[in-house]
């Protein structure tokens, strides 16, 4: 959700030209989180640099969602660092035009920008955006402090049990004598742990709960901190309130696809009418005139595109009225920005709205994009093939676009599975007799 968040606000800032789509965004390799520059720039620089930046940043979270290895084992404390300054990357709880942070304040100048544009939709998109990752962004901060207090005393036992043998510590002398129980702590562990990192302060605070005349305390301490509490008991109505929250997280996250499907369609149109455009005569140019000022509702653009059934494979022909396929797709993109912006009309109803009546729409957009994605590709494909050599390199790429949707999409199917998984499991406890998890 935070990831849809905040590129449900990049895409508004794109479409508003406010910063620009990196080109090469698609061209990224990323292995592991890594920060994207915070490095002042002039201000001439401001545009470009932030226009890479911000991509960069939704990048890093793309890959976080889709790749990152969310296991204790591989959520080092390293890895925790970096996290953390990803999700602080840009203080959304400051979100000020007179922040000292740089990308926060640069950032909030566009927003500023924005709203003044006097845009409802776009203002009510970019405000829900921001209050959702202010939201979002202190839940994620909280439960990482958790798990970097786990991999504190983790790193601290194998501290413990590790290194701590091998070294000849007399207890008067370990706290008198700092510099030499580190060193010996250090060779230690790089005997035993050669590919991790030492951690002086972490060391030192086994040394001090070990020979330190407050060490029972700081024992007792540390063992209050790390008490397992008992999970409190859930209502038995909570399950059900979960599933449809997975459902509408999961719809919002399928909307932001609106900017994404708003830039494909906009590349889509103009190549369409560059294909009419080498179609047309002289005549005809003369009947477009006349209709134009007869009010007369032009020649509809008919075009017969190839689509493959993905299940059988067979190619068949439709003929599809682009005019209408354009109309209908805008509705698309219109109803989206509504969704995302929680004060409209279809964004309460979502909300209002019962766990099945969730699903089935859903459902019905899911399967309703894919297509699209099929039939913009077919339609990619037919104005390409109807074109000459020469008037190819005119039209506009929509590889990136065409890509990016579909990733999208089976990112979203992914969260759709996973909420059939579970109500399935939910299911199959109650056959069971067995309460569900926090009834």
């Amino acid at each position: 959700m935070f990831h849809s968040s905040y590129r449900a606000l990049l895409q508004v800032l794109e479409k508003k030209g406010l910063v620009q789509p990196d080109p090469y965004k698609q061209d990224e390799r990323i292995s592991d989180i890594t920060l994207p520059s915070e490095e002042a720039f002039l201000e001439s620089e401001r545009d470009a640099q932030m226009s890479i930046r911000l991509s960069q940043y939704d990048n890093q979270l793309d890959f976080l969602v889709s790749y990152f290895q969310f296991d204790l084992e591989f959520m080092n404390l390293s890895r925790m660092k970096n996290l953390v300054g990803l999700i602080k990357y840009i203080r959304w709880h400051q979100l000020s035009e007179t922040s000292t942070h740089l990308m926060t304040r640069s950032l909030a100048e566009y927003i500023g920008r924005l709203v003044r544009d006097q845009d409802p939709l776009s203002s009510g998109i970019v405000k829900d955006s921001q209050d959702q990752l202010v939201r979002r962004s202190r839940t994620i901060l909280g439960t990482l402090k958790e798990i970097a207090a786990y991999q504190r005393e983790s790193t601290k036992l194998r501290i413990r049990t590790e290194a701590l043998p091998h070294c000849r510590l007399e207890p008067a002398r370990a706290i008198a004598d700092r510099e030499d129980t580190l060193r010996q702590l250090r060779k230690a562990w790089a005997q035993m742990q050669p590919e991790s990192p030492f951690f002086s302060d972490l060391a030192w605070e086994v040394i001090e709960e070990e020979f330190s005349p407050q060490g029972s305390q700081l024992q007792r301490e540390l063992l209050e901190r790390i008490q397992v509490s008992q999970p409190q008991q859930r209502s038995r109505r909570e399950p059900s309130e979960e599933f449809r929250t997975m459902l509408l997280e999961t719809i919002r996250n399928l909307a932001t696809a609106g900017g994404t499907l708003s830039s494909l369609l906009e590349r889509t149109v103009e190549n369409a009418e560059l294909l009419k455009a080498r179609r047309v005569s002289l005549m005809q140019r003369l009947k477009r005139w006349i209709e134009q000022l007869t009010n007369q509702a032009p020649d509809r653009t008919i075009m017969r595109i190839e689509m493959m059934e993905e299940n059988t494979s067979a190619v068949h022909i439709q003929e599809l009225d682009f005019e209408q396929f354009s109309e209908s797709v805008r509705k698309r993109i219109r109803l989206y920005g509504a969704i995302l912006n929680r004060v409209s009309s279809p964004a309460r109803r979502l909300q209002e709205a019962g766990e099945e009546q969730l699903f089935s729409f859903l459902q019905k957009q899911v399967k309703e994009l894919f297509e699209l994605h099929r039939q913009l590709s077919a339609i990619d494909t037919y104005i390409r093939s109807e074109n000459s050599r020469e008037q190819r390199n005119r039209l506009r790429p929509v590889n990136v676009e065409l890509s990016t949707l579909k990733e999208h999409l089976l990112r979203v199917n992914k969260k759709r599975h996973a909420y059939v998984t579970r109500k399935e499991e939910q299911e199959q406890l109650q056959k069971l007799g067995i309460p569900p998890t926090g009834a």
